[in-house]
């Protein structure tokens, strides 16, 4: 997902991994927005984001409105290619 036009969203993938490997994933699959690399995991813990199993930090999309209000959070830890229309119907409640 890149940012949505019209719609005054930004898209920024966070990890938990190094920025260097964060760079590396996104060279290779073409990533058409901005990542960051958490390796301290302090933006994961500020989003309750690092898993409860094995430390890992789960996938989480927040959708946050110009405010800083979340607004919409979808997990999808098992389903990666969550459907684009919840997304974009939080996006548009949003503005």
């Amino acid at each position: 997902m890149t940012s949505s036009p019209g719609s005054g969203a930004e898209v920024i993938g966070i990890s938990a991994d190094s920025a260097h490997r964060q760079c590396q994933f996104a060279e290779k699959e073409r990533v058409g927005f901005p990542m960051i690399g958490d390796e301290s995991t302090a933006i994961c813990r500020s989003y309750d984001v690092c898993g409860r199993l094995l430390g890992m930090a789960q996938r989480v999309t927040y959708v946050i409105d110009a405010e800083g209000r979340i607004e919409a959070v979808f997990h999808h830890e098992l389903r990666i290619a969550r459907p684009r229309g919840e997304r974009a119907r939080a996006l548009s409640r949003s503005r």
